[in-house]
């Protein structure tokens, strides 16, 4: 009986800590769409140092119309498992804003539980 309840402990525990592996590098790991890495795109960056700090290009672009003439900017986004940064680019392709949107905060996908509480926490 005392071995049999230590093999079912051990087989509970490598259970759990396979579900926590699968977690992190299903939902969390290479995910650079985060709050803290929109904390760092600055006024001024180039698209360059954008794609540096989000790991690559965006993966939709919209074209703004002009405020005015010689004005035209666009807006690329960048979806991630927990939310979307969008940038506001000038005419001379540099940034003017930068803005994290969590999906379980009304964006148009259905976050998993994980997802939520790693948002909720701002992680």
């Amino acid at each position: 009986m005392r071995k049999s309840l230590k093999l079912v402990i051990l087989a509970l525990l490598s259970l759990l800590i396979s579900l926590l592996a699968f977690t992190w590098l299903t939902y969390l790991a290479d995910d650079n769409v985060t709050a803290s890495a929109c904390a760092k795109i600055k006024p001024g960056m180039t698209l360059i140092e954008v794609e540096t700090v989000l790991g690559g290009p965006s993966n939709s672009r919209w074209q703004l119309p002009p405020d005015g003439p010689g004005e035209e900017c666009y807006l690329p986004a960048w979806s991630g498992k927990i939310g979307r940064i969008g940038i506001v680019f000038d005419s001379s392709n540099k940034v003017v804003n930068a803005k994290f949107a969590p999906w379980a905060f009304g964006g148009n996908e259905h976050p998993t539980f994980v997802e939520r509480l790693w948002a909720r926490f701002g992680l």
